[in-house]
């Protein structure tokens, strides 16, 4: 299936265990600049361009966090976060957006959605890429 959307969780995936993944953030900037693909971060902690200490912003067209009204996992967060990916891209489907997460609840939750999904394990989950 065509993905023109990756929903990326920052904490547990782009700074695993406080740590900058710098090899999947490489490996996901090349795959961005060679598929066209549109990357948003999502995220339960206020992460912004200018409040970035994961050091991921770059990687990102769009950040959507998570609220205390429309909590990471809940379908009102997807809803919010894909109809800002629309913003970006209009035509944009649910079945084109990938969502990639280390928590199984958020990737059950997506799944539910109607995303199609990625349960990120650090080796495993980027040879999949």
């Amino acid at each position: 299936m065509l993905i023109k959307t990756i929903f990326l969780d920052v904490l547990g995936v782009l700074d695993l265990g406080g740590s900058r993944n710098a090899s999947l953030i490489a490996n996901l900037e090349e795959i961005k600049q060679i598929h066209h693909l549109t990357i948003i971060i999502t995220t339960n902690t206020s992460l912004s361009q200018d409040n970035d200490p994961h050091g991921v912003s770059s990687l990102a067209d769009l950040i959507v966090n998570s609220t205390p009204t429309t909590p990471k996992p809940s379908p009102e967060f997807w809803n919010d976060a894909f109809s800002q990916a629309r913003s970006i891209n209009p035509e944009l489907q649910i079945n084109e957006v990938l969502v990639i997460d280390d928590r199984s609840d958020i990737i059950e939750s997506a799944r539910d959605f109607g995303f199609q999904t990625l349960h990120y394990a650090p080796g495993v989950s980027e040879a999949n890429l």
